[in-house]
């Protein structure tokens, strides 16, 4: 049989690669954020690269479940993926690298003392979107003139209040200016 693809290292865990996002499980609402049974794949490389709940316990799903409370690195790979196809849905003609940059930017760091080789991360889904939108908003506002809150609204394509939100923190980060007029508020590029 021919292999198809790329030659791989036999020796090379999927998860090690640099394109792939290792994760491992983070037990829920334990106080100082308890990792869950973490097995290092490979002591050498800083993985896993994101942390995320073991249970979907205390989500919107919890009434739809039968058991909410079956920990597993299996339902970490859920949250993963959510947060991934979220984060992906707000700018569809970003690449996967975006994604991954985007989800590992926005972490919330782990205190862990068990861990000295590399500072462990828990993902953070509202600071992935939020991060994701603000980039959507960046991209679509136009440089070297200022538009309407009318012109953003529809160009960017969020609820106005999700669009309203990222432009507030925008302003708050200096990274659009804000004018307001008795026609309206207007905003650009810093």
């Amino acid at each position: 049989m021919t292999p198809v693809g790329p030659a791989v290292e036999d020796s090379v865990h999927p998860c090690e690669r640099e394109q792939v996002v290792g994760f491992d499980r983070i037990a829920n609402g334990v106080s100082g954020n308890e990792l869950a049974g973490y097995n290092p794949l490979e002591p050498r490389r800083d993985k896993p690269d994101i942390f995320a709940p073991e249970t979907l316990a205390e989500t919107v799903l919890e009434g739809w479940l039968k058991d909410t409370n079956v920990p597993g690195t299996s339902i970490a790979s859920y949250w993963l993926t959510a947060a991934a196809l979220l984060v992906w849905a707000t700018m569809p003609e970003r690449d996967p690298a975006w994604v991954k940059a985007t989800l590992l930017d926005t972490t919330d760091s782990i205190i862990v003392k068990r861990f000295r080789r590399f500072q462990p991360r828990a993902l953070n889904m509202s600071a992935a979107l939020d991060r994701a939108r603000d980039d959507l908003v960046l991209a679509n506002l136009p440089s070297g003139h200022r538009v309407s809150l009318v012109e953003v609204l529809a160009s960017v394509g969020l609820p106005g209040l999700v669009t309203d939100g990222a432009l507030r923190r925008l302003v708050d980060s200096h990274k659009i200016e804000l004018t307001i007029t008795e026609s309206g508020e207007y905003y650009q590029l810093a």
